[in-house]
C-alpha cells in the first residue's frame, strides 16, 4: 500500500476566532481522500476569548499560545518548526480568514506529487465578498522594478477595476512567487532553505522565501483548480500597518536579492513612478494623509536600512 502524504495545515490567529472558525470548518468539510492532515494553530496573543475558544475547539490538533503578538512571521515559524520536527511531508500555510473549496487541498497535493523538484504550489484566490472576482492568480517578480503584479495590473487594482475569473487564468503554470495566504510546500524545502526571515516582520517574507527556494533549485507552481476565498480587507485594511511595512520591506527584499543594475533601476522606478502613484492614491483617491505619512516613513526607513 502506498502511504498517503501527511500535511501540517498552519493557521495564525489574532483576535479573529470567528474567521478561524469558518476556515476550520471549510478544512474539515474538504476532500482528504489522498492525504492525511493535522491542523496547527498559533494564537498570537489575542486579547479576546480566542485562546479559550481554540483550546476547546476539537478540530485543532496542536495549539501554540503566545502571551503577546510576536508578529506574523515569528508565529508562522513557530508552527513551521513544529511541523518540520514532526516530519510532516508537506506544510500548508493558510490564512485564517480564508474559506477553501472542497477540492483545494487535494489539487495542491496532486500538483506537488507530480515531481519531487516542485517545492511550492499556490492556489487561485478570490475575494470572499465577491466570489467570482480574482484576488491572486500566480505572479512573477520583476527585479528591475521591484514589482510583483506588474505596473498596469497594479494600477487597475488600485483604481478599483475588477478582474474576474476567465480563460487567462485556467492553466497550471510555473511562477516566481506564491502568497502565504495559501502555500503548500515540501518539508525538505524548509530543511534545506531554512525558516522565514523574521527580520521582515510583516510582508515580503513569503517573496523572500520563494526566491530562496528557487535559488536552491526547486520549482514553484500555481494551479487554478485549487480555489479559496480570502477576506482581503481583514488583513490589509488602510490602518497604516501594511502601508509602512510594504515599502520598507520592499527595499530590504531588493537589497537582498537584486543585482546592482537591478537595484539602481528599482530605486529610479520607485521614486519616479511608484512613489507618486502611491502619493496620489493616499492623498487624492482615498484621502487619508495619515496613511500616506505611514507610507512615507516606511519608504524612508527602507532607504535607511532601518530594521
Amino acid at each position: 500500500m502506498v502511504q498517503k502524504p501527511n500535511l501540517a495545515i498552519i493557521l495564525i490567529n489574532w483576535n479573529s476566532y470567528k474567521y478561524t472558525h469558518e476556515c476550520l470548518s471549510s478544512i474539515k468539510e474538504a476532500n482528504h481522500s489522498n492525504h492525511t492532515y493535522k491542523i496547527i494553530v498559533v494564537d498570537n496573543g489575542s486579547e479576546k476569548q480566542d485562546a479559550k475558544n481554540l483550546t476547546w475547539d476539537k478540530r485543532v490538533d496542536k495549539l501554540i499560545l503566545n502571551e503577546k503578538n510576536k508578529g506574523y512571521v515569528v508565529a508562522s515559524n513557530q508552527a513551521i518548526k513544529y511541523a518540520v520536527d514532526k516530519e510532516f511531508d508537506y506544510i500548508l500555510q493558510l490564512d485564517n480568514d480564508t474559506v477553501i473549496d472542497k477540492e483545494c487541498i487535494e489539487e495542491l497535493v496532486k500538483i506537488a506529487e507530480t515531481y519531487d523538484k516542485i517545492g511550492i504550489v499556490g492556489a487561485k484566490i478570490f475575494y470572499h465578498n465577491e466570489p467570482t472576482r480574482l484576488q491572486w492568480a500566480g505572479e512573477d517578480m520583476n527585479f528591475w522594478t521591484g514589482d510583483i503584479v506588474g505596473l498596469s495590473r497594479g494600477i487597475t487594482r488600485v483604481l478599483g477595476r475588477k478582474e474576474f475569473d476567465d480563460s487567462k487564468y485556467n492553466e497550471v503554470k510555473e511562477v516566481d512567487y506564491v502568497v502565504s495566504w495559501c502555500s503548500l510546500s515540501r518539508r525538505k524545502v524548509w530543511e534545506e532553505v531554512g525558516l522565514l526571515d523574521e527580520s521582515f516582520f510583516f510582508g515580503w517574507e513569503d517573496d523572500d522565501f520563494c526566491i530562496r527556494v528557487k535559488k536552491a533549485g526547486y520549482r514553484i507552481f500555481w494551479t487554478p483548480k485549487a480555489k479559496l476565498w480570502h477576506r482581503y480587507s481583514s488583513a490589509f485594511a488602510l490602518d497604516g500597518h501594511l502601508q509602512y511595512y510594504g515599502p520598507k520591506n520592499r527595499f530590504k527584499f531588493m537589497r537582498k536579492h537584486a543585482t546592482i543594475p537591478q537595484l539602481i533601476t528599482f530605486y529610479l522606478f520607485f521614486f519616479i513612478v511608484h512613489f507618486w502613484l502611491a502619493t496620489a492614491y493616499y492623498l487624492l483617491w482615498v484621502r487619508k494623509p495619515k496613511i500616506w505619512l505611514r507610507f512615507l516613513k516606511g519608504a524612508w526607513d527602507g532607504v535607511r536600512c532601518i530594521d
